[in-house]
């Protein structure tokens, strides 16, 4: 029998997905990380104890992601009800169930669009994606994100099967839902998805055209509409609540600091970044195979192809672009490739038997090496809480009226020592650190010492957003820093893929003996 009609007879179908379920999530339950790696994990799960005892909405960063919000303070609530007061756990497992409930959606997508191997193929390749991995053994906002916007295009693919409006609204509430978790990532996928919708009238002719054009208007103006009304429901608390002025200013900084000042233009050397990140999630063979794969697509299924291509462009091109692009950004643009190197090998397997065991040597192949490089990582941070750990060491190896200045990570020495902490100023991409506020920071600190109290920094604190050594070469020049000891601590800046791990000192700040 040939390979669909033998994995088509299992179970009708349920054995595959099932599989895959229990395969991505043993997976990543064996991998979940002890702490929180990133900021963001720890005050999605602040946020939600918080959202538990008073019943209002906290804003998260950016632009809010509510549904994140809601969804951790759920699995917050239910982690309780079985005596697990770790807050940060749930947040951590909300990521495990949605990843994994992600690679099933996937799955169903494609075999919705394509054939049962293609997507059995792509959806045990995403279960092992490295970028996607990464992210979904920490909370974050990224897998409810592409939970949501997979059940989306899977209603989608049904509505324009049948044509029925009930998908329409489901497909429309699920990219609702996906803007409540990363707006952001909504609006770049919002050209594919209409492309996808209207593409379908291309090949109709005459006055048929015309109707069908304008029916495929007005289903695409109710999509939109379902989509804003759900999306602007969940940011609604958010523009009404007694912090909405709070709310608005950090949005409008978020949005010209992030998006605005952080894009560099079309094919910046920001690009070089994303390239070396696809060859490191997929290997060279598994790019050749995407490409062999839109190639054995555009003989059938050109729109389905363009889709896919249009949906691994738009993304990859603004987060590709920025100035401070991380791995994790380019999760989505690697979906539609893991769909065309299904098929180049579900195509490759029907061919002669040396073929045949060429493409399963080329499946592992692209299935294993990429995680291999991942799994050391996962790994360590499953066993150990590398950032949790070293504040609480500073806290040990400094006076209970100490002040620490720090950034970043204020949010953990605040949990974790507890700390008082204090500011400095920053770089922002193309702005300088003023004299004028270098010079006031230095009357408070100064006051610090005047009051006599002991202050301290570590090198993260020192050289942190300090890109032209601007603040360090100050405290240097300024001060005596006197090296208390080192402990191993951990940098999310490089992305969820790479390690930064290194012995990071601490020191005691004296005023300078001239």
């Amino acid at each position: 029998m040939k390979f669909d009609e033998n994995i088509s007879s299992l179970k009708n179908g349920f054995l595959i997905p099932l599989s895959l379920l229990l395969f991505s999530f043993i997976l990543r339950v064996t991998l979940i990380s002890k702490g929180p790696y990133h900021v963001d994990c720890l005050n999605l799960a602040l946020n939600a104890e918080e959202l538990i005892k008073t019943h209002q909405l906290t804003y998260q960063t950016g632009f809010g992601y509510p549904l994140v919000v809601i969804l951790a303070a759920f699995f917050t609530a239910l982690s309780k009800l079985y005596s697990i007061y770790d807050s940060v756990f749930a947040v951590n497992f909300m990521s495990v169930v949605f990843s994994s409930a992600s690679v099933v959606i996937l799955y169903f997508f494609v075999k919705s669009q394509l054939e049962v191997s293609t997507a059995f193929f792509s959806g045990i390749l995403f279960s092992m994606c490295p970028l996607f991995l990464g992210v979904s053994v920490y909370g974050t906002s990224h897998t409810p994100c592409i939970f949501f916007l997979l059940g989306g295009l899977y209603f989608l693919v049904n509505y324009l099967k049948k044509k029925q409006r009930c998908s329409l609204l489901l497909g429309g509430v699920s990219i609702g839902l996906m803007a409540a978790c990363r707006l952001q990532d909504m609006i770049l996928m919002t050209v594919p998805i209409l492309y996808f919708l209207m593409s379908d009238n291309k090949r109709i002719e005459g006055n048929e055209a015309q109707g069908s054009l304008f029916r495929s208007f007005g289903d695409c103006l109710l999509f939109l509409s379902v989509v804003a009304l759900v999306a602007v429901a969940f940011h609604f608390p958010y523009l009404i609540g007694e912090s909405k002025d709070i709310y608005r200013s950090q949005l409008s900084d978020f949005i010209l600091h992030g998006a605005v000042q952080n894009f560099r233009g079309l094919f910046s050397d920001s690009m070089k970044y994303a390239f070396t990140k696809l060859v490191y999630n997929f290997t060279y063979l598994g790019l050749l195979l995407a490409i062999l794969g839109a190639w054995i697509l555009s003989v059938n299924q050109v729109k389905f192809m363009r889709f896919l291509v249009v949906w691994f462009l738009i993304p990859l091109i603004f987060y590709g672009n920025l100035y401070s692009s991380v791995s994790r950004f380019f999760i989505i643009s690697c979906i539609p490739l893991y769909v065309f190197i299904g098929v180049a090998i579900s195509h490759l397997y029907r061919k002669s038997k040396v073929i045949k065991i060429v493409s399963i040597f080329c499946f592992l192949f692209i299935m294993y090496k990429p995680f291999f490089s991942i799994y050391p990582i996962l790994k360590l941070r499953h066993e150990q809480a590398f950032i949790p750990e070293y504040v609480r060491w500073v806290k040990d190896n400094t006076e209970d009226n100490a002040v620490l200045i720090t950034i970043d990570f204020n949010l953990f020495y605040s949990y974790y020592g507890p700390m008082e902490l204090m500011g400095r100023p920053i770089e922002v991409p193309l702005m300088h650190i003023t004299i004028e506020n270098l010079d006031n920071f230095r009357n408070s600190l100064d006051a610090k010492f005047h009051e006599g109290i002991p202050v301290y920094i570590t090198d993260y604190g020192l050289h942190i957003y300090d890109y032209l050594n601007e603040f360090s070469r100050y405290m240097e020049n300024n001060y005596d820093l006197i090296e208390i000891g080192s402990k191993l601590n951990e940098s999310w800046y490089r992305g969820e893929d790479t390690m930064n791990l290194s012995k990071i000192r601490l020191y005691r700040i004296l005023p300078k003996i001239r």
